[in-house]
């Protein structure tokens, strides 16, 4: 980050949590350029992890945020390169059933065990992960409220 970009009272946070979140996305897309996907495939794969069984593409786009066409593009990627089987279910061809490959699972691992130690690097000397997962927590809670209050 520039010297001028330090200045507490010329920087929003905002601007602050949009450059770790390039940083971020910079190393997660450089280590999983050979497996073929992006870290946008990533939070589906650490979702399914939760998983032993098919999980409906619906309560997947519903536990992640997601618009449902945005993950049926990634889930196809996924699918391609085999990390992922989905099957339509047979009482409603129009929902799709979502499970972690072995090579899925494998990798949804790998993912979540670096994602952990990337956290654990870029908060260290700084705060406690639990207090700085709290922090967040109530940044994202006030801005929610805010939300609210806007729609009313």
């Amino acid at each position: 980050m520039k010297n001028s970009c330090k200045n507490p009272e010329n920087i929003s946070i905002g601007f602050l949590f949009s450059l770790f979140l390039k940083n971020q996305k910079i190393y997660f897309n450089k280590s999983l350029k050979q497996n073929n996907i992006t870290i946008a495939h990533a939070p589906l794969l650490i979702m399914l992890l939760g998983y032993d069984d098919f999980i409906y593409q619906k309560d997947l786009v519903k536990k992640l945020y997601i618009d449902n066409a945005l993950a049926t593009r990634y889930l196809r990627k996924l699918e391609e390169e085999g990390l992922i089987e989905r099957q339509e279910d047979n009482e409603n061809r129009r929902q799709n059933k979502i499970k972690l490959t072995t090579k899925g699972r494998k990798l949804a691992k790998n993912i979540y065990r670096e994602k952990i130690r990337y956290e654990n690097q870029i908060i260290k000397d700084v705060i406690q992960k639990d207090e700085f997962i709290e922090i967040l927590f109530k940044i994202i809670k006030n801005s929610e409220e805010i939300n609210e209050k806007q729609e009313e």
